[in-house]
This record gives structure tokens, sequence and C-alpha cells, in this order.
């Protein structure tokens, strides 16, 4: 569902340590947001340090200044953000140094983040896309782990290029896990004819086909059997990848007896 727009909770969290740096002095105890690398993330936190000289009110005046803005921002997008700050044990920290606050919160900054391209094919569809879905920092290293995915298989290899050129302009360094294939969309293909046909038998309706914009198998086992046609189906679905997501029973009925009536 990337193509709603809603807020990145990784990506907020970058921008917030960012404007905040040209506003107050602090540092960074720990960093950490999301569960899953292909999943945009609802939450993330920072465990800030601040000098006895700041003002814990300018500091929370400099927060709610960030939350304001991108409240306006995603209204429409995403209704209820927030930016909450709880106070902490007081005492001494090891932190990041001014150096590797910079670093960390600007290179979060800098990375893509969202809907890259649209499809000119089909209308409506994301062709190109990738979220910052986990976010890391331990005592050597701030993790970033991303989700890139694309129908286009170069368009796919270009955006990894891009998030590797500005990984090691900060002076990171990268991997590249789990990639799978793109997998574009068949003008011509007598199994989709088929399964409207039987679709229709069934339901008396036409039904409705769609071009999707997800990873999903069919992409690797048409890039290793040429000349595949294939077609992803499933139940109905609901904010799949949240802790709300929900599957319709009476969907998975239906497409239990659809498939059976298509392999007969």
């Amino acid at each position: 569902m990337i193509i709603k727009g809603r807020g990145n909770a990784n990506c907020l969290m970058g921008r917030l340590l960012t404007e905040l740096r040209k506003k107050v002095d602090f540092s960074i105890v720990d960093l950490s947001g999301g569960v899953a690398d292909n999943a945009i993330p609802r939450s993330a936190q920072a465990k800030i340090i601040l000098p006895q000289e700041v003002k814990t009110d300018d500091f929370l005046c400099a927060v709610k200044q960030t939350e304001t803005a991108v409240c306006a921002e995603l209204e429409l997008k995403d209704p209820g953000v927030k930016f909450n700050c709880t106070a902490l044990e007081k005492g001494t920290f090891e932190c990041l140094d001014e150096t590797s606050l910079k670093k960390a919160s600007e290179l979060i900054c800098s990375l893509p983040n969202g809907v890259q391209a649209m499809s000119a094919a089909i209308t409506g569809l994301v062709e190109t896309s990738l979220n910052l879905g986990i976010m890391k920092l331990d005592k050597e290293l701030l993790t970033l782990e991303f989700s890139v995915r694309s129908s286009i298989e170069s368009a796919k290899n270009n955006l990894f290029q891009k998030l590797i050129m500005i990984t090691e302009a900060f002076g990171g360094r990268y991997d590249i896990t789990g990639a799978y294939p793109g997998w574009a969309y068949r003008q011509d293909s007598k199994l989709r004819a088929h399964m409207i046909s039987v679709y229709q038998r069934l339901y008396g309706k036409e039904p409705e086909v769609v071009a999707i914009h997800a990873g999903v198998e069919c992409g690797l086992f048409s890039e290793k059997i040429s000349g595949l046609d294939c077609i992803s189906i499933g139940p109905d679905m609901q904010d799949i990848h949240t802790t709300g997501e929900k599957l319709s029973v009476a969907s998975t009925k239906r497409t239990w007896e659809y498939i059976k009536a298509v392999l007969e």
C-alpha cells in the first residue's frame, strides 16, 4: 500500500534528528524502528541525551515544530501521526559524537524512500518503489534495511545503485540479500483468458483483473522458466504487513473452490 504515501516512522525520525541539530545541542544513545524490511514502519524510537545547559522546554519546542509540520503534510495521507517525548533517567551515557550524529541523521534523510516511478502501461500502478523497513543503532554500527521492488528489472538495479552510491558517499558499506526479480505484466496470456472464462462460469460476472505492485513468487519462477505464463491470485486481505492485517475467511473458501475449478 506504498502508493497511499503514509509516513515512514524511520524516515520521520531521521528528519526530526536532522532538524533538531539545527536548533539544540543533543546526541543519541539508542535508535531503532521497524520490524520487517518489506513493511512501512509504524513507529521508531530514539533515546536522546541533552547537555545540562540545554533547557528541556527548548528541546520540546523544537520537537513540536517538526511534529506540526509533518502532521500538516500528512493530514490527508496519514492522520494521527504523533511525536511523543518521555523523560528518562539522568546520568552519564555513551552516545554518538557530533560527526557520527550528523552522518547518521543526514544519511537517513538522503536515502530515497517510497514510490519512485509509476507504470506507463497501467494507470494507477506503482512500477518502482522502496521502503526503509528496519533501522538499528548499536555501539559499532547503524544498520538500515530497505526492501527494493520494481516490475522492471533494470529500474530495480538502478535503484540499487542509487542506494549504494549514497551509502558509500557517507562512508558506509552495503549488502544485497534476498533480491527477487521483476515480473512484468503480460498483454497476451492464455492462462488469464482461461481463468476469466472459469470465473464467469462460476459467478456469472467478469472478474476484476489488475496488476499489483508487490514482490511475489511468480517473478522467481518466470526468471527460471522461459516464457512462463503465470498469475498471482489470493483471498481478500486488508492492511497487509501490519499488526492490523486481516484475512477474509469467506473469500478464502471461494478462492479454494475457484482454483479447483480452474485446474479441473
